[in-house]
């Protein structure tokens, strides 16, 4: 009724008086005009809503096209209107409750796409979406479904989404398409809402900036409204290549955080402005971005937290640092909606954080002090893993080179250096040439012992099968103190041959060389007289090693 409301205001500043029911009529039999009214005519079959002017660029009334025009008889509207001014909404209610469904759901569907149309030519008449969606939600039955519901209108809406996203962030597998339209067996009215809001959008965008699309739906918008507002926002910024302003992120925040107030996004505003102007062009952007300092780490609930969620592409990198916990730990239970977070992340021009320092950062959170199940971490990296098409063995070998260099590398460098290298041939020859050497000289047995463990897997895995790519591997392991070279080798058993061919090639110098450690690098910075004496154990290990190869 709200919704039907604000179409009554718009016509009624609107040259057409055949659209509106003169002042103090009451319709005496509502029931019989509604269906008088959603009866198929000629006449109305041959109506449609004039949109001239504004550049959908498409054919009004084509199946198929982005933007079409509805087929509507006015005399619905008509009725609606009398019963708005009858002064008696719940009677209006009840009389509307007595009409079947099927025809209250095609007068709703008709007069939500007129509704859309008028939005086209007047930017104002977008709150009624809001105001519908408000109605539906604060109902009985609305409240109690409109979660569940609204994550399924959501899955079953991407089947058709389309835009600069890779194969496999919107998509939705066969299966899971046939389970969601079968599920999908009664109408509801956020179905529509978000159906056409998805058509007219983009044409609105047009001609309005973002920020002015969003004061608008944002105008009366209430917490019942939230997951329309966040729609809308993925929808207004479905092209993952361009980030959210800060204008339209300081709104957002406002209106999620109301203590920063008008005047403050204002003045920073103008900051932002003058700075503009007053440098060169490569500077301006860390100007703006300086002076406004606009940060979602501070948004603390979760509604207002997700609302964010849209902009993400659009704040700094430690922004996204500080808030990736959070978003890991909010989607938990929904990976494929992590994907699409971690794009809007990694795409953007200029990314917040580039596909491999994604995969850095999620490696150092500490899930036990952001209270995340390790699990939860473990299968949020798995969602890069998974995407071979940006997460090229390229992008992992950049990823593992920068958390190498670390004090103290992840626990969870080696399950990824390992699920990678299952993945691409050359991240294989990375782990083996560079990976494993490299933590064998930084003494991970000492100072991560579970990383040590994920070494003598990687080993076991694929240092036994091809002798030329596993040299380097093979004389760092040589080097290690005999504890920790017995421990492997009672794990992997089948290197113990090649170890000793491997010592066959060598000279005794070199020999020496490669037990000692001093290849490797254990023996960096010892300069004591017993820096590259082997202990009796390591000595007897040698000779058993050796004894072992076939040449």
């Amino acid at each position: 009724a709200v919704g039907v409301e604000n179409v009554r205001v718009w016509c009624e500043s609107q040259p057409q008086p055949d659209l509106v029911v003169p002042e103090g009529e009451v319709v005496a039999d509502a029931e019989h005009l509604i269906e008088e009214a959603t009866s198929p005519s000629e006449e109305a079959d041959a109506m449609e809503v004039d949109v001239e002017g504004v550049d959908s660029g498409v054919v009004a009334g084509k199946e198929g096209d982005l933007m079409h025009a509805p087929q509507l008889d006015t005399r619905s509207l008509t009725v609606a209107f009398a019963q708005l001014q009858s002064g008696d909404p719940l009677q209006a209610a009840t009389s509307l409750a007595e009409v079947p469904e099927s025809e209250r759901e095609s007068y709703a569907k008709r007069a939500v796409q007129l509704l859309s149309q008028l939005c086209l030519v007047d930017l104002p008449m977008l709150a009624g979406f809001v105001d519908l969606h408000s109605v539906w939600a604060s109902t009985s039955s609305g409240a109690e479904s409109s979660s569940a519901q609204l994550a399924e209108e959501a899955a079953f809406e991407s089947m058709g989404e389309t835009g600069s996203e890779s194969a496999g962030v919107n998509e939705i597998s066969a299966e899971g398409t046939d389970a969601v339209v079968a599920n999908k067996t009664a109408w509801t009215l956020p179905v529509t809402l978000r159906a056409e809001l998805r058509n007219i959008l983009p044409a609105i965008s047009q001609s309005n900036t973002y920020e002015s699309i969003f004061d608008t739906l944002a105008l009366r918008c209430d917490r019942l409204t939230w997951p329309l507002l966040e729609y809308s926002l993925n929808l207004l910024l479905s092209d993952l290549t361009v980030p959210a302003s800060l204008t339209l992120i300081q709104r957002v925040r406002a209106f999620v955080l109301p203590t920063q107030t008008a005047s403050e996004i204002l003045q920073n505003e103008e900051e932002g402005q003058s700075a503009a102007t007053e440098e060169k062009e490569s500077m301006q952007v860390e100007e703006l971005t300086a002076s406004t300092c606009v940060t979602i780490s501070d948004v603390t609930e979760i509604d207002a937290f997700k609302l964010m969620l849209p902009l993400i592409g659009g704040i700094s990198t430690s922004e996204v640092e500080a808030v990736l916990p959070r978003v890991v730990g909010l989607f938990e239970e929904e990976l494929e909606g992590l994907n699409k977070i971690f794009a809007r992340i990694t795409k953007a021009r200029p990314p917040p954080l580039t596909k491999a320092a994604l995969l850095v950062a999620l490696h150092r959170i500490d899930f036990e002090a952001n209270g995340l199940k390790p699990k939860s971490l473990l299968d949020a990296i798995n969602v890069c893993l998974n995407n071979k098409s940006d997460f090229s063995g390229e992008v992992l070998k950049e990823a593992l080179k920068t958390m190498l260099a670390q004090e103290v590398p992840p626990t969870a460098l080696m399950r990824t250096a390992i699920l990678s290298a299952q993945q691409f041939s050359e991240v294989k020859r990375f782990l083996l040439s560079d990976v494993i050497p490299h933590l064998v000289r930084k003494r991970v047995w000492s100072i991560a012992p579970k990383l040590w463990d994920g070494v003598v897997f990687g080993v076991k895995k694929f240092a036994t099968t091809d002798n030329k790519t596993s040299e380097l591997t093979l004389r760092g392991l040589l080097g290690v103190p005999a504890p920790q070279l017995r421990g492997l080798l009672e794990v992997a058993p089948d290197i113990k041959p090649m170890m000793g061919k491997l010592l066959k090639t060598l000279s005794a110098d070199e020999k020496h060389e490669v037990v000692s450690g001093r290849w490797v690098g254990l023996l960096e910075g010892d300069t004591s007289a017993e820096a590259g004496t082997l202990s009796e154990d390591k000595t007897l290990l040698i000779k058993e090693i050796a004894a072992t190869a076939t040449i």
